[in-house]
């Protein structure tokens, strides 16, 4: 972020080559955005027929970061508890995720996916991966790497910024 002199740590943030260059970033970024909720329409289905976009955000995050309660999911995610409420009645009533009492608070609830939710998200997983090999296969191992690194950079960043 920058100072109150305009500037950050790296160069003046009206920098004309800054400036270019974060709109390329824009603009990438936009990009991948359309592409990837293109190609994901119709995957979550994969994972279970009656799962819709926003649940498998909610069975992602779960699956990532269990147990969860349902106050952290939906300050994750940026959602509303009562939306996060019906999701995660939807996920139980189809058996992804289960729903378990918080030691620490009788009140509150823990969920956390269930065995078949891990192996449906497993072989998920594995094909996107197969999918990213195959994107990649063109690109040297360096330049994968130096990407993967960057991208975690640039989500840091998202997520700080936030």
């Amino acid at each position: 972020m920058s100072g109150a002199s305009g500037e950050s740590s790296t160069g003046p943030a009206d920098d004309p080559e800054r400036v270019v260059a974060a709109r390329d970033v824009e603009r990438g970024v936009s990009d991948l955005y359309r592409k990837a909720r293109s190609r994901a329409r119709g995957l979550h289905r994969d994972i279970h027929p009656a799962l819709t976009p926003l649940g498998f955000a909610v069975l992602r995050l779960i699956l990532d970061e269990e147990p969860m309660r349902g106050a952290a999911i939906a300050s994750t995610l940026g959602l509303d508890k009562a939306i996060v409420s019906r999701q995660t009645a939807i996920l139980r009533d189809i058996g992804l995720v289960e729903a378990l009492p918080d030691p620490e608070d009788g009140r509150a609830t823990l969920f956390v996916s269930s065995d078949a939710a891990k192996k449906a998200f497993e072989a998920f997983r594995a094909q996107a991966q197969d999918e990213y090999r195959d994107i990649l296969q063109s690109w040297t191992t360096e330049d994968i790497v130096t990407f993967g690194r960057l991208l975690g950079q640039f989500n840091r960043a998202i997520a700080n910024w936030f």
